[in-house]
């Protein structure tokens, strides 16, 4: 139920989920902080439901979502710090709530978005900072929402965004200081908001689409990597 062990800060040693549990609730093991093994997610679960391990900073190795799960709540992993080894999702993703793995900042590797992902919610990579690698968005996505890969310092490759993406929130990408190559802004995109990509400074080349009617402030205060032609189209006012 909900709330089952929320506070048990005193529990030790790894959490293991039996395959047999249908739902894990909302808060049921918020703030065990003292958890300080694995957590094992059984595979007969749909869901994480909302801040279902909210500061349980213990937790080291790896975080596996299994595969049966469709949707991670919202802040269900905010402030689990230990996790240091990869992340894997679900490939059955659809939706990564607000807050999901905010504060994650010790997950160390590559992160892939299923296609099957309709949905990211606001800040819900925040300070994950040891992400590393790509970050190519879901074709099915059609907002990045509002610092959601805020703080994500470590990825060091290109940022793919998909041709049907229409709007990128305020700080969407902020100090992202890694991500380098060409930064292509999709054709559906009308406003870039403000502090969109603060700071990312590793970007060597800016492609703005037609479309484009506005730019926010410091959208890309501190991209320095930036070379060669600037053109912004005439609909910028």
């Amino acid at each position: 139920e909900s709330n089952a062990f929320e506070g048990c800060y005193g529990f030790t040693g790894s959490l293991i989920i039996p395959d047999r549990a249908i739902f894990v609730e909302k808060n049921a093991f918020c703030g065990c902080c003292g958890f300080n093994g694995e957590l094992k997610l059984p595979r007969s679960i749909s869901e994480i439901n909302d801040e279902v391990f909210l500061g349980c900073s213990g937790f080291n190795g790896s975080l596996i979502i299994p595969d049966s799960i469709t949707s991670i709540g919202i802040n269900s992993f905010y402030g689990c710090s230990g996790f240091n080894g990869i992340l894997k999702l679900s490939i059955n993703t659809k939706i990564i709530n607000n807050g999901a793995f905010y504060g994650c900042c010790n997950l160390t590797s590559t992160l892939f978005l299923p296609e099957s992902i309709i949905s990211i919610g606001e800040r819900a990579f925040f300070g994950s900072s040891k992400l590393y690698g790509a970050l190519n968005i879901s074709k099915s996505i059609e907002t990045i929402k509002k610092e959601a890969f805020s703080g994500c310092s470590g990825f060091n490759g290109t940022l793919s965004l998909p041709n049907n993406l229409n709007n990128i929130s305020e700080g969407a990408f902020f100090c992202c200081s890694g991500l380098r190559g060409k930064l292509l802004i999709p054709n559906l995109i009308t406003n870039i908001e403000e502090y969109t990509f603060y700071k990312c400074s590793s970007f060597t080349e800016l492609i703005l689409p037609n479309s484009l009617k506005s730019i926010g402030k410091s959208s890309f205060e501190g991209c320095f990597g930036f070379n060669g032609a600037l053109i912004i189209p005439n609909g910028v006012t």
